[in-house]
């Protein structure tokens, strides 16, 4: 593998010696998207970076890559979802699709979450910053009616509280009952004025 000098996330696979690209990988953060024109480069690929303790998961194919899918609908509009990252949401938090109840708004209509400095100490079931790194990628591509509920459990991701894991549980559950809703766009033909 030979890093690319204009982006060092692009890797181009090339035989020793040789300038011949075989294929190439593109690393964002957690995910590797894979390419050549002979799937047995990347089979090999594979192969060698699981050899050296890389834990790799495969995906169907390049319109998952960073979990957004991309659907035109028959009346023309675009629907864009993220179902395979809300999957990993509410495993993360230790929730059953099956069994959990959903809910039908991502957080109490109360008041905002609070500090809570005299409430029960987290229990450390999940790993509440991750969930809510995940949980702001979600909002902020494809589902923005997260975005308030997220914001909140965002403000205490260094020390939270059990109330705040209930918060992030609650938005988790929110997500059982909507894993199939997502951002709708609706192109027009000709470029809109703003004149």
């Amino acid at each position: 593998l030979v890093q690319s000098t204009a982006d060092s996330q692009l890797w181009t696979l090339r035989e020793r010696g040789s300038l011949v690209t075989l294929g190439c990988l593109i690393v964002y953060v957690d995910d590797i998207l894979f390419w050549s024109t002979d799937e047995g480069h990347i089979n090999d690929l594979a192969v060698k970076l699981r050899e050296q303790g890389l834990l790799l998961e495969q995906e169907d194919d390049a319109a998952g890559f960073l979990g957004v899918r991309l659907e035109k609908t028959n009346d023309g509009m675009i629907e864009m979802t993220q179902t395979g990252l809300i999957d990993r949401v509410i495993v993360a938090v230790g929730l059953d699709t099956k069994m959990a109840t959903p809910k039908w708004t991502p957080c109490e209509n109360k008041n905002p979450l609070v500090r809570d400095e005299d409430g029960d100490l987290a229990t450390g079931e999940f790993s509440y910053a991750s969930v809510v790194g995940m949980l702001l990628y979600l909002s902020g591509h494809t589902r923005p009616d997260l975005a308030y509920s997220v914001s909140q459990v965002a403000r205490f991701m260094f020390a939270p509280k059990r109330s705040h894991e209930l918060a992030l549980k609650r938005i988790a559950r929110y997500l059982v009952g909507t894993a199939d809703k997502g951002l709708i766009l609706s192109p027009k033909s000709r470029a809109t004025s703003f004149d």
